[in-house]
């Protein structure tokens, strides 16, 4: 089967690893469609064996961009066209896709909330009246979460039984865990660092900790317009700087995890899955989380780490307490094993075969 995967550019990104991913596991062939630029997962897809174009599209280039789209897909016999990106230029290629190759199968990936499409101004009108095309045109749409699909639902108009929850996955066996040579109790955040996000939560939060306890955070992730200088900042204001360490841009980030005791994912927006957190719980890290979009669906409370109700860095201090006393107790162990335990359903390997049980 012939199947081509849509999508911006081929640059570091959640998406563009996923694409990877499918190509590394997939029995089809695949195909990859870069709009805009390549980029270095592009290159790795392409040293995979994927088949990778990229047109370097002008960003105004809508109506002949996605002409050239359609007639590429109908030249190499594409049966399943998966458009990944939210972008409104990506949904308009699948549109216009489908009118051209009425034999194509087409899915529709949703990889966030609808959060945003309430508003009523008119660029957002006319993305969501692409969004609603793309929707009815399309055989079905990939929600990576039931509070995915909940929200497009209630905020888009989509049918409720044409939208198939696939979620996320990562590759577990790239995550491991070593044994520790300090006591200190290590925590960490790995992501972008902006304000949705909510990292200055998570620093005022550690900066309310008790003063007899032993731990150390790391921040490890990218930030946005030099937010990261903000947030150190915020941390000697809050005279935690010697308790903090930003690291900045990572690649290796099952090294940084293997010498973690907790994640904390202390993001303000509602989002529709968290890849940071499978992530963490394949390297046997317990997760704290606010207790927002699709958090519950990935922790269970109590069991492998703890969702917070209030969106509050005091409930997260006292979330992060928890953790801290069941680690001298010597009963988190037993939590650590069940973050390990929960995260198998969420294999990148259930996720491709998930998403090709839709061709």
């Amino acid at each position: 089967m012939n199947v081509i995967h849509l999508q911006l550019s081929g640059g570091i990104g959640g998406i563009s690893v996923l694409c990877k991913d499918i190509n590394r596991l997939s029995n089809n062939k695949n195909y990859f469609y870069f709009i805009f630029e390549g980029g270095c997962v592009a290159d790795e897809i392409q040293q995979d064996g994927g088949i990778i174009e990229s047109p370097c599209e002008k960003h105004t280039a809508y109506l002949s961009g996605a002409i050239r789209f359609a007639n590429y897909c109908k030249k190499h016999n594409i049966d399943v066209i998966i458009c990944h990106s939210g972008a409104p230029i990506c949904r308009f290629y699948l549109i216009i896709a489908k009118l051209l190759n009425k034999n194509a199968k087409t899915i529709l990936y949703l990889h966030a909330n609808a959060e945003g499409y309430d508003i009523r101004d008119i660029k957002t009108v006319i993305d969501k009246k692409i969004l609603q095309k793309a929707h009815k045109i399309s055989d079905v749409s990939v929600a990576i979460s039931q509070s995915v699909k909940d929200s497009f639902v209630k905020l888009c108009n989509f049918s409720p039984d044409k939208i198939k929850v696939v979620y996320n996955g990562t590759d577990i066996s790239r995550f491991y865990r070593v044994e520790k040579e300090s006591d200190t109790f290590e925590i960490i955040y790995t992501g972008r660092v902006f304000h949705s996000k909510g990292t200055d939560l998570l620093i005022k939060a550690v900066s309310k900790l008790d003063d007899d306890m032993d731990f150390h955070l790391s921040i490890v992730g990218s930030d946005t317009k030099e937010y990261t200088s903000n947030m150190k900042k915020l941390a000697e204001k809050m005279n935690v700087t010697d308790k903090i360490t930003f690291y900045g841009f990572q690649r290796d980030i099952p090294k940084f995890l293997s010498q973690a005791d907790l994640f904390v994912h202390p993001a303000r927006c509602r989002e529709g899955f968290g890849i940071t957190l499978i992530e963490a719980m394949s390297a046997h890290l317990p997760c704290v989380a606010f207790d927002r979009g699709a958090m519950n669906e990935i922790i269970t409370d109590g069991y492998n780490g703890f969702l917070v109700e209030k969106l509050s860095s005091n409930d997260l201090a006292q979330a992060i307490k928890k953790c801290y006393e069941l680690y001298k107790d010597g009963s988190y162990e037993q939590m650590r094993s069940n973050a390990y335990e929960s995260v198998q359903r969420f294999s990148i390997e259930n996720a491709v075969k998930n998403l090709e049980e839709l061709y």
